[in-house]
C-alpha cells in the first residue's frame, strides 16, 4: 500500500485503468470493510430522487408528437422553441449560418447538418421526442 501511495508523489503513474481509487485506498487505510463509509457521495439505487412522470415542456405547443394536423397553426414550430424543448446545452450550432437545419414536415422535427459531398454530416441530436429520435429525419439527398 505505501508504494502504491508513493507512486502519486509525482503524478499519476500508468496505471491502464488499474488504479484503485480514492475511496478505495481510503477504505483500506481506515479499515472500514466497505467502500460506502469511506465515500462522501456514495451511489446507490435508493438514494436517487424519484424520476418525474411526464416531463412538462416549456414549450407545449412545440411538441413533435402532434402532427401538423392536430396544431392550430399550420406552421412549423419555430426553431428556437425546439432547442428549448429537445436541445441541449452542449450543441449550439442550430442558429449559426453555416450549418443547414432539415424539418420534418409533419411532426416539425430538427436536424442540424453540413453538405458534405453528397452526404450530410449530421451536427448533434435532432430536436425532437426522444420516443421519435430512432426514426430517419435525415435528408436523403442533399444538394
Amino acid at each position: 500500500m505505501e508504494d502504491y501511495l508513493d507512486g502519486f508523489c509525482w503524478g499519476a503513474p500508468p496505471h491502464a485503468g488499474g488504479g484503485i481509487g480514492l475511496e478505495r485506498v481510503i477504505m483500506l487505510m481506515l479499515d472500514v470493510g466497505n467502500v460506502r463509509y469511506a465515500s462522501l457521495f456514495h451511489r446507490d439505487p435508493k438514494s436517487l430522487p424519484a424520476k418525474p412522470s411526464a416531463t412538462i415542456l416549456p414549450h407545449p405547443e412545440a411538441d413533435t408528437l402532434r402532427l401538423m394536423h392536430e396544431r392550430e397553426s399550420m406552421e412549423l414550430p419555430p426553431l428556437e422553441e425546439l432547442i428549448a424543448n429537445y436541445g441541449d446545452a452542449s450543441n449550439t450550432s442550430w442558429l449559426d449560418g453555416r450549418y443547414q437545419v432539415w424539418r420534418h414536415e409533419q411532426a416539425g422535427a430538427a436536424i442540424g447538418y453540413v453538405p458534405q459531398d453528397h452526404f450530410a454530416i449530421v451536427v448533434g441530436e435532432p430536436l425532437c421526442d426522444k420516443s421519435q429520435s430512432h426514426r430517419s429525419f435525415v435528408p436523403s439527398c442533399v444538394s
